[in-house]
């Protein structure tokens, strides 16, 4: 089912399937969010929880059991409910049962919130332990940003800009797009800036990390923007589908990275994931905001 909100300034539009954004727009008229075009990517900003991206063969394991999880985790294809719903916020919850239990046998609760304040859209994600085990997991979000919304219909004058200068490392995957354990330099024009063009992702996303937490699509001699804020993630990544002219691009903050080339991942012992403790909540935020003149 689809809910919508509205401030006045901005609009947005939520499906409970996945708790996914299908629209984020300004009363102005202006669409923002990738509208789903199946010619180049279905969806439009998919929750990524309990694991982002990819596992080796779609495996891991818990000590010496091991499972299976789709891409992404489960959480995109899970119907959540409504939780809380006001004019300016709604927040979807989705709590364990008997088909998430065939991918991740855990208790939790695990709830995802949008609140609209001025041009800014608020995006929360709290996970709660109610079991009795400790709870492993990863998280991220993979919104996808139509490309033109601004005066120039030419991608590639379009750019990212960071909101300060940043010496971030290219996370390197290999074929299978799983982590490879190298990371490279990855210089940025002036510090700050990297400029849109397809051929960027014919080896699939650009993963950054060590980056400032905050970046801008822009648009050369361009009025609008969208800023996207990750104050809390590690990482952050940029993609479009590979090898095609596709007008978007994802802006997608991860606190987690997919499995390691090679290796079927334990999720007790994956670094970079969460564990939370029985009884414990996690609680992270990230935001977009529109410019407008």
């Amino acid at each position: 089912m689809i809910y919508a909100m509205d401030n006045g300034k901005l609009r947005l539009e939520v499906n409970s399937l996945g708790a996914e954004m299908q629209r984020l727009g300004s009363c102005s008229g202006v669409e923002y969010l990738w509208d789903g075009d199946e010619r180049y990517w279905r969806r439009h900003a998919p929750v990524l929880f309990p694991f982002v991206s990819r596992l080796k063969e779609d495996r891991y394991r818990l000590g010496d059991r091991e499972y299976t999880m789709p891409k992404h985790g489960f959480a995109p294809a899970s119907e959540f409910e409504v939780y809380r719903q006001t004019e300016t916020e709604l927040v979807f919850r989705l709590i364990d049962n008997d088909k998430t239990r065939e991918y991740y046998p855990f208790a939790f609760e695990f709830c995802v919130g949008y609140r609209l304040e001025d041009w800014k859209l608020n995006i929360s994600y709290t996970v709660v332990n109610t079991g009795s085990e400790l709870l492993p997991f990863g998280l991220g979000g993979h919104p996808g940003f139509r490309i033109p919304f601004a005066e120039s219909p030419d991608f590639e004058d379009y750019y990212l800009e960071f909101s300060q200068r940043c010496d971030p490392d290219r996370i390197l995957f290999g074929p299978d797009c799983l982590v490879t354990g190298v990371r490279e330099r990855y210089p940025l024009e002036k510090g700050r800036i990297l400029r849109l063009r397809h051929q960027l992702f014919d080896d699939d996303a650009v993963v950054l990390e060590h980056t400032a937490k905050e970046v801008a699509i822009r648009c050369r001699g361009g009025s609008r923007a969208v800023k996207v804020a990750f104050p809390k993630m590690n990482y952050v990544g940029f993609w479009h589908k590979d090898g095609a002219a596709a007008p978007y691009v994802c802006v997608e903050p991860w606190l987690s990275l997919p499995a390691r080339h090679g290796v079927i991942e334990d999720f007790y012992c994956k670094g970079d994931m969460v564990r939370l403790a029985p009884g414990e909540q996690y609680e992270n935020e990230w935001s977009i905001e529109i410019e407008e003149d």
